[in-house]
């Protein structure tokens, strides 16, 4: 699900992951070491074959092949054998084993298999998709919970999107259909194509039968424009667009705001940040407010995960805005750096620091 957004394309090191609280690093010894709210947990003094960071856990295989996750401050040994293709979210776990097709998910540290025959699955941040090749089922796992999509006897095509908490999918009726909080809700029949997006509570889609831009929003549904736009980007609770007369606006809390009267040199959505380029300035829209980061200066690349935003300055300074302030990370040359939600890991020389609600540590 995610957000490595840039302007151009710049050689930096950076390793893949997401969390809120989390981070994890390899440092100049090869230790792997775990940050998780504060404290800093040294958990394994051989270097990992791989990691990936979540919003409340870190997977990892250690040098031995060994299947481990991180979880409130313990770590667990999933498996002793090689494993296939392995994923992580802000609340799951979600692997395959090497041999065969078994699927399983890590939901609160409790291991839960899916199916014996899985041929393809998506991953949210807190549900799964994936068919079930069994039962011949196209199914959905949220909260406990394993939920029948549609039966379908051959394997469906994956025209589906899924976001942190919400699945929208074709169905095989050609019938736009949503998965959300455990239920199934049709919101129209389509012609193919059909424009949609999901993003956290929100399924933004272009009626084609009406001619209107609507928004499928915590159950209900929204109209948000009377003519197709031009393009739109989804977020967390919102969703971001371009008018045919080439307004820039958000629809978010349940109502329209105008971002800009003209057109954006760029804009990207990410979690709750839209940011875009008005003129020659660098601005942000976080929480119904829009706030300009860098007046006469665009950054080369910046980097965007749920509410934090990363990026060098025009002095070269490594730069945070999060939750509506900004502040200067270091003032040292930074070699590389890592944006995990919240979380920003950074190096300075061989020292490795974790930036997190405002300190480093």
């Amino acid at each position: 699900m995610k957000k490595l957004l840039a302007i151009a394309v710049v050689c930096c090191t950076i390793f893949t992951g997401y969390s809120q609280n989390i981070a994890a690093y390899i440092d100049y010894r090869n230790y792997f070491t775990i940050f998780d709210s504060g404290i800093k947990y040294p958990v394994e003094h051989n270097r990992v074959k791989s990691f990936k960071v979540g919003g409340k856990q870190v997977a990892y295989v250690d040098y031995l092949e060994n299947f481990k996750v991180f979880y409130n401050g313990n770590v667990t040994t999933l498996e002793r054998v090689p494993i296939g293709n392995y994923t992580v979210s802000d609340y799951l776990v979600v692997y395959t084993l090497a041999i065969g097709s078994e699927l399983y998910v890590v939901d609160k540290s409790k291991q839960i298999l899916l199916t014996t025959r899985a041929s393809f699955y998506t991953v949210g941040d807190s549900i799964v998709t994936f068919y079930d090749q069994l039962s011949q089922s196209y199914k959905a796992y949220y909260k406990g919970k394993i939920t029948e999509l549609e039966y379908v006897s051959d394997e469906p095509k994956k025209d589906e999107s899924l976001s942190d908490n919400v699945a929208a999918f074709i169905s095989r009726t050609d019938e736009l259909r949503v998965f959300y909080r455990g239920e199934i809700t049709p919101l129209l029949l389509i012609s193919p194509p059909i424009k949609y997006q999901t993003g956290k509570n929100i399924v933004p889609y272009f009626d084609g039968y009406t001619s209107t831009f609507k928004a499928f929003y915590k159950g209900n549904t929204y109209e948000v424009e009377t003519i197709e736009p031009l393009s739109f980007k989804t977020g967390d609770d919102m969703v971001a667009y371009e008018t045919q007369d080439w307004t820039f606006n958000v629809f978010y809390d349940q109502r329209i705001t105008k971002l800009s009267s003209y057109q954006p040199k760029f804009y990207a959505v990410a979690d709750s940040l839209i940011i875009f380029q008005e003129f020659n300035n660098f601005n942000v829209f976080y929480k119904g407010k829009i706030q300009t980061l860098e007046s006469n200066f665009i950054p080369d690349k910046y980097y965007a995960d749920y509410s934090t935003l990363v990026y060098f300055d025009q002095q070269n300074r490594l730069t945070v805005f999060f939750r509506g302030k900004k502040n200067i990370v270091t003032y040292e040359p930074v070699r590389e750096f890592t944006l995990y939600r919240n979380a920003l890991h950074y190096r300075v020389n061989n020292a490795d620091y974790v930036y997190w609600m405002g300190k480093s540590f």
